[in-house]
């Protein structure tokens, strides 16, 4: 998602806070995995197979945080059916949905509703919107001069 660069060196520390502070004390994995620490980036940091939230900063995937979101609806279900013990606030419980929205909603100073809800565009103003973004692109478009040579 593009950002004013004036809010871009902020958006890493309101990510790191946010995904430190998401989920309780007693998880199983660490809370927040750099992949700036290691070589490799997202691909070599992140354990495949299981649920998680990552945010890169970069192109290339080598920079960013990512968190493995624990308390999903499988292995809750699961430890009800063995007779489990609640463990209250212990748990991870459900992941926010709208996580990602939220903190650059904030950074941004959105409302909730615009971030939350996103407005749909009618599909019949489409059109009206192609031929706009066609005439404000045609002075960059060099498709035009395949056939001419």
């Amino acid at each position: 998602m593009p950002l004013p660069w004036e809010k871009f060196d902020d958006i890493p520390a309101y990510f790191k806070e946010s995904i430190l502070a998401s989920e309780a004390e007693w998880s199983t994995h660490k809370k927040l995995i750099d992949f700036s620490a290691r070589p490799g980036g997202f691909r070599r940091a992140m354990v495949p197979n299981l649920p998680y939230f990552m945010v890169q900063f970069d192109y290339k995937g080598e920079k960013g945080y990512g968190h493995v979101i624990e308390g999903t609806g499988e292995s809750a279900a699961a430890g009800e059916e063995d007779g489990a013990l609640d463990e209250g606030e212990k748990g991870g419980g459900e992941f926010p949905r709208y996580f990602a929205g939220e903190i650059i909603g904030n950074v941004l100073d959105l409302e909730p509703r615009q971030w939350m809800r996103p407005r749909r565009i009618d599909y019949r103003h489409s059109k009206d919107r192609i031929q706009r973004l066609k005439k404000k692109y045609e002075q960059y478009d060099w498709t035009g001069m395949i056939g001419q040579s």
